[in-house]
């Protein structure tokens, strides 16, 4: 005997909540996402369906659905039960998503496009710019899709697929960089994985999909940005003679090494930001989840640039990130911060190094590793610059100390007395 239900993950929400499958045999029972929510009211929990109702949207075809995964479990179940196989809750888990995957969805309201769709929407709700994942996480899904002949769906990014392997070597080996050239550079490679995890994780709190693990999708990153500048070159920087987008741009950056804030919150400050001695603020990128706000004394540099711009902060609304980086990376080398950087890389799986000189290196987050870097050398405990910078994790709080091997021997030489 076998038992196929459908119950509401959340039967208490006030919200949407997801369906889940429930099947039993020979004692197992195996637990699956349909794909589809709904509203606890709109539930029939004697027929374990949608209502139908005209009010309701798409009853009809999430209804049909869950028919067809019935159907399906049951046609599997005939299929193990002639040929006499006797398989594991895993197992046979895996035989029926295999089954989903070859059939087409019921509507193209429950495509994996449609809720890609839906992410970007919720994303340009929360961030200005979501072209990371409008532009070009779409287009190199869409080339790999294109490519392989494989429709995307939600369950074959649940596991190492067929789909993620050739998404992997399609971004290793055939993807334009922007030099036009086959082959993305590794942290162009990690960052598409980490804003396809963003975009599963969002499927997991919309209740689309039930949570699977992530391992499988490794962000691999090495650290290209990970100058800070010296006391001394911030010196040479503040006292460069500049006019213009240049200048405001400078002290902008001048701003950012005295507070250790990220570019989109030093870029935004005002005068309703400063509370006596202080700066007050509460970081977006962790705004909808800690909500912590971080208090910043004001440093005697920062208040020369409050003071040039009349009590206000330089002003860089409309210039873009991108001429941000460029102005300022001019204006280091304007500065003579010429010295030369080893920095390691990967592209195509084959590790080089090259030597570059710091000044092209520098970009709107080096402001950040400058400030911890800096306090940290001055003799600030890390816990006390945390407090400022806003890391929760010393871990995370040490990867910004950027400090050379002899400056780090020079720090901790008393330890060896």
């Amino acid at each position: 005997m076998s038992d196929v239900r459908f119950n509401l993950r959340d039967k208490k929400t006030k919200g949407k909540t997801l369906v889940i499958l429930l099947y039993s045999f020979d004692s197992k029972r195996i637990r699956i996402s349909t794909g589809i929510s709904c509203l606890v009211k709109n539930w029939n929990f004697n027929k374990q369906r949608i209502y139908e109702r005209f009010d309701i949207p798409y009853y009809r075809e999430y209804n049909q659905h869950f028919n067809t995964l019935e159907s399906t479990v049951h046609a599997l179940q005939k299929v193990l039960h002639e040929s006499n196989k006797k398989v594991s809750e895993a197992a046979f888990k895996q035989l029926l998503l295999q089954r989903m995957d070859t059939g087409k969805s019921p509507s193209q309201l429950l495509s994996f496009w449609n809720y890609f769709d839906q992410f970007v929407e919720a994303k340009k709700r929360e961030i200005k710019d979501a072209g990371d994942y409008d532009k070009a996480l779409r287009k190199h899904l869409k080339k790999v899709e294109i490519n392989t002949y494989i429709e995307l769906t939600l369950s074959n990014l649940e596991r190492k697929s067929e789909f993620l392997s050739s998404f992997d070597h399609y971004l290793r080996f055939d993807a334009l960089n922007i030099k036009g050239e086959k082959g993305l550079s590794i942290n162009t490679i990690g960052k598409q994985y980490k804003n396809l995890k963003v975009f599963l994780n969002w499927c997991f709190t919309e209740q689309i999909i039930l949570p699977f693990s992530l391992k499988h999708l490794v962000t691999e990153r090495i650290e290209v940005d990970s100058v800070y500048l010296t006391a001394e070159e911030l010196n040479r920087l503040e006292k460069l003679e500049l006019s213009g987008q240049q200048e405001i741009c400078r002290d902008l950056f001048l701003v950012g090494c005295e507070t250790g804030l990220r570019f989109s919150d030093y870029s935004e400050l005002h005068t309703s930001n400063i509370h006596g001695g202080f700066i007050e603020v509460r970081p977006k990128k962790t705004r909808n989840t800690t909500n912590k706000k971080l208090i910043i004394p004001i440093s005697s540099r920062l208040q020369r640039l409050i003071d040039l711009y009349n009590g206000e902060f330089p002003n860089w609304p409309h210039h873009g990130l991108h001429n941000f980086n460029e102005l300022i990376r001019n204006c280091a080398k304007k500065a003579n911060i010429t010295v030369n950087q080893q920095v390691e890389y990967r592209i195509r799986e084959v590790i080089q190094e090259k030597s570059i000189p710091k000044w092209q290196l520098i970009s709107s987050h080096t402001c950040r590793r400058t400030f911890c870097t800096l306090k940290f050398l001055q003799g600030m405990p890390a816990h006390v610059i945390m407090k400022f910078s806003g890391h929760t994790t010393e871990k995370n709080f040490l990867s910004y100390l950027k400090l050379d091997a002899e400056i780090h021997a020079d720090r901790y030489r008393n330890f060896f007395d």
